[in-house]
């Protein structure tokens, strides 16, 4: 794990040619496809004889949760350790890393008519009207959420609606994984190299066509400002 640009990919992939690994990405945005530029996707021939999982596995418009990450990524894990292989767990996307280990409450499912509800009254009446909403039903919640926050807070909002219960106490109901985990983290030692990287990245995206891959995904007919999907670092308006 480790922040945009620190070399993630290029380790990991060093990593899995020198040992029996295969690698689940942990990026929230790299499970769309169609969303390589901006996401900094592994290439086909990096992917060359290193099995990765997660990948492409959604269409832009779709949703996919932490919770089905848990389980897609519970399953592979098992499934990677019954072929006497390793699974190797490589992204930037907390949550995922968070949820994986410390487990994950049984949360309703998304409903996306409630979800696009929220998202519009946010965006005319300002976040900072519906988190104080949130104050109001889940105070517990809205102390752990930032009022910028738009998607976590319409999550607890929806969680909410649909439940009737605060997703806070929901969250309390959760049992940890039942594998055990080596955590390794990238970090850099100097960040004016990190924020050089990450401009060199950029420069690198826009040569490559990023602002025509999300013209492309943001012309296909249900793909709104709301979906998950947009709301990516760099795909959001």
């Amino acid at each position: 794990m480790g922040p945009t640009a620190i070399g993630k990919t290029r380790l990991s992939i060093a990593l899995s040619q020198s040992f029996d690994f295969e690698i689940i990405n942990v990026d929230s945005a790299m499970i769309y496809r169609g969303m390589d530029i901006g996401t900094a996707k592994p290439t086909l021939a990096e992917r060359q004889g290193v099995p990765h999982h997660l990948v492409d596995i959604k269409d832009p418009h779709q949703t996919y949760s932490a919770g089905e990450f848990c389980e897609d990524a519970q399953g592979l894990i098992r499934d990677i350790e019954s072929r006497g292989k390793h699974p190797l767990m490589v992204g930037g996307t907390m949550m995922y890393f968070h949820a994986l280990q410390q487990g994950m409450a049984d949360l309703p499912e998304s409903d996306p008519s409630i979800r696009d509800r929220l998202w519009q009254e946010g965006e005319n009446q300002g976040w900072s009207a519906l988190h104080a909403r949130l104050r109001a039903c889940d105070p517990d919640a809205a102390d752990a959420i930032h009022p910028n926050d738009r998607q976590r807070i319409q999550r607890a909002l929806e969680v909410f609606e649909i439940a009737g219960v605060p997703l806070s106490r929901l969250q309390k109901k959760v049992q940890p994984s039942e594998h055990d985990f080596v955590n390794m983290a990238l970090f850099p030692k100097d960040r004016a190299v990190l924020h050089a990287q990450i401009a060199e990245r950029v420069d690198i995206m826009l040569v490559q066509g990023f602002p025509e891959e999300v013209e492309h995904i943001s012309a296909f007919p249900d793909v709104t400002p709301a979906v998950p999907a947009m709301r990516s670092v760099g795909y959001s308006g």
